[in-house]
């Protein structure tokens, strides 16, 4: 009888921190859940987006980065604008487009760095398209805002570093026993 009650605690304090989560925030209705292979698929495409930011192959990690960056994690969004932004490899360069992600990627809690190469291109930009630049990042946030896509981003310590990193996950990942983050 204890080690069914240990095994229904393990399941129930995930779920009870998925529904207080949705009672604390603009959060999708309950029978909105994020699926499983959304969730991985979106993980996959993070981890696959990054690997070919790295290797400089910024065409291909486009797509990968996009996938991601729409759904809310923010180190996608943010290097999707770098690469928008400053024409990165073969990809055309187009200000508004990477003003934009940089502008999502550098709303609410988020890593400091986002912050700065957010407003140092800003900073570069005559005065003159402040307007329409703001409503671009107002569009970008809107519609590629965690909330929206159940994924909150947090600065968490890591063990064996100094310091925080940001971490981006679905809500309803716990959910989904074993899940595959990568």
């Amino acid at each position: 009888m204890t080690r069914s009650k240990g095994r229904l605690a393990t399941i129930v304090a995930p779920v009870a921190a998925a529904i207080a989560l949705l009672a604390a925030g603009p959060y999708a209705a309950q029978e909105d859940i994020v699926p499983r292979d959304e969730i991985e698929a979106t993980y996959r495409a993070q981890t696959q987006g990054k690997q070919l930011y790295v290797a400089k192959k910024y065409e291909e990690a486009i797509p990968y980065l996009e996938f991601a960056a729409q759904r809310g994690f923010k180190q996608a969004q943010a290097q999707l604008g770098q690469i928008y932004v400053e024409g990165l490899g073969d990809v055309k360069q187009d200000i508004a487009q990477g003003v934009g992600w940089l502008g999502a990627a550098a709303t609410g809690e988020t890593e400091p760095q986002f912050k700065q190469l957010y407003d140092r291109v800003r900073a570069q930009i005559p005065k003159q398209h402040n307007e329409m630049l703001d409503k671009i990042v107002e569009t970008y946030r809107n519609n590629y805002d965690g909330r929206r896509t159940r994924v909150v981003c947090e600065m968490v310590a890591r063990a064996g570093r100094h310091g925080r990193t940001l971490l981006c996950r679905y809500i309803d990942e716990n959910l989904y026993p074993g899940i595959s983050t990568s």
